[in-house]
């Protein structure tokens, strides 16, 4: 299928923005006070953050084919950054080889947890295309409507279900991916979604991104409690907080009316998600923190924001050049395996 240029741009914006969300508060911890330093980590957390949910609203617009290429694809590509990176590592004595490292190197701790879901999704993505195929547009509005409204009162407000963890488990990309699906078969209708032109598209979206940020701000002019604002920006900003799934579905809206067809685009788009499984590797994610915490420390506000910028860019353009050796492979290791075994 002909990849659409315009959504493989919104592709790229969530990686940037999930390596972007790393420089926030996994870098430098959630903010304590909010003067300008405050205000602005917070803002660059709260912009960052619909990333995931971007990621999944789009698997589920263009639904995943669950086929044998597709799952080989993905855990090789999962699995050769994993071992190539701790493997580097041991040669450059920056890691010792032992049982903890290699069960995370094959995804078997708590770390990556978007992998895991990911790969759960792509299981079952089967029973969902099926149910998405064959049901009216009432009861695939009315089954997101209720995951919501469960999710909303059970995971975001109380933490009464543990089994969604604030959006980090395929229950949570569950909702998502058939959120993305009804955009897709119904994307004339307002029922559940954002609608109407690019500029109420984007109205909608500033006004949840500024919901998002209004405690921090009325704590920048000593309006909340910043104790209080602290423990909202711990707790607030999951990726089932309704308002960060408005914002996600507001991205997809908008760029969904942008009429584009680029080559360069959809070659850098391929590998983009290579730009996340390098980077929050766990061995480099750590090298990561210390390098952003570092740069903040010793720079003042303005040039770290610039640096984050350009960063994020640098990091993004070296994994897509990085990947292309990885798709090679890939290709090769496919069609001998295609010639040994599938065409026989």
């Amino acid at each position: 299928m002909q990849r659409q240029s315009n959504i493989e741009i919104l592709r790229i914006i969530a990686t940037m923005m999930v390596i972007m969300v790393h420089t926030a508060f996994l870098s430098l911890g959630v903010p304590q006070k909010f003067d300008s330093s405050g205000l602005a980590i917070s803002a660059i957390q709260i912009f960052s953050v619909p990333a995931v949910d971007i990621f999944i609203l789009i698997s589920g617009y263009f639904h995943i084919k669950p086929k044998v290429k597709g799952l080989g694809n993905y855990l090789f590509q999962v699995l050769f950054y994993s071992i190539f990176i701790y493997v580097l590592w041991l040669v450059l004595g920056r890691c010792r080889l032992n049982v903890q490292d290699i069960k995370e190197c094959f995804f078997l701790t708590e770390a990556n947890w978007f992998i895991k879901s990911y790969l759960l999704l792509f299981i079952v993505s089967p029973i969902i295309n099926t149910f998405v195929d064959n049901c009216s547009r009432r009861t695939h509005c009315i089954i997101i409507l209720s995951m919501l409204a469960y999710q909303t009162v059970f995971d975001f407000a109380t933490m009464a279900d543990l089994s969604i963890r604030s959006g980090y488990s395929t229950m949570s990309f569950v909702l998502l991916y058939l959120i993305g699906s009804y955009i897709k078969k119904y994307p004339n209708t307002t029922c559940i979604c954002i609608g109407g032109d690019k500029m109420k598209i984007a109205i909608t979206g500033l006004i949840f991104y500024g919901l998002l940020l209004l405690p921090v701000i009325a704590s920048y002019f000593d309006v909340l409690n910043s104790k209080f604002v602290c423990k909202y920006l711990q707790h607030g900003l999951a990726y089932s907080n309704p308002l960060i799934i408005g914002v996600a579905v507001c991205y997809l809206r908008l760029f969904l009316k942008v009429c584009i067809t680029s080559r360069v685009v959809n070659w850098i788009a391929i590998s983009s998600f290579s730009a996340f499984l390098i980077h929050a590797n766990p061995n480099v994610i750590r090298l990561f923190i210390r390098y952003v915490s570092n740069m903040y420390a010793s720079n003042s506000l303005a040039c770290y924001i610039a640096f984050v910028i350009v960063f994020v860019v640098c990091v993004f353009m070296a994994s897509v050049f990085i990947d292309k050796i990885r798709m090679f492979l890939w290709n090769l290791l496919w069609n001998n395996i295609e010639k040994r075994y599938v065409r026989k």
